[in-house]
């Protein structure tokens, strides 16, 4: 599926704060804190602003290409497939060359709300090769 991704950086965030106003303010936790596993790979030919990410968040695992047009909330687009296996897909890959120069892993609760909200998580820790 291709689409339009927003994202902002917010700083200083308060995690035991912001989720306990997220209660407060109806959200609901869906699941407790769960591992998320990301591959980032660059494209090839590589490119600037744009990259392969495979991402398991614990419930599912997907594959998507993304690029920046812009620095605007809304200038990263991305087009992505859910795979069956973060193992199988990292295995297809490797053999067309693409090989992970970094990965991420957070750790975050998944939560609802009656509107659309803006999803909060922790600042990742890169992992790089070496």
């Amino acid at each position: 599926m291709a689409g339009i991704e927003y994202e902002a950086k917010a700083l200083d965030i308060d995690p035991v704060k912001t989720d306990r106003l997220i209660t407060e303010a109806g959200g609901i936790r869906r699941s407790g804190p769960r591992l998320m596993r990301r591959y980032v790979y660059d494209t090839l030919p590589a490119a600037p602003n744009r990259w392969v990410r495979l991402r398991d968040t614990g419930a599912g695992t997907t594959l998507c290409v993304k690029q920046i047009a812009t620095d605007a909330v809304d200038g990263t687009h991305e087009t992505e497939v859910t795979v069956d296996s973060f193992e199988e897909a990292t295995q297809l890959l490797a053999p067309i060359g693409l090989t992970p120069p970094s990965t991420v892993s957070t750790s975050t609760p998944s939560r609802t709300s009656a509107s659309p909200e803006p999803c909060i998580a922790a600042q990742p820790r890169a992992t790089l090769p070496g």
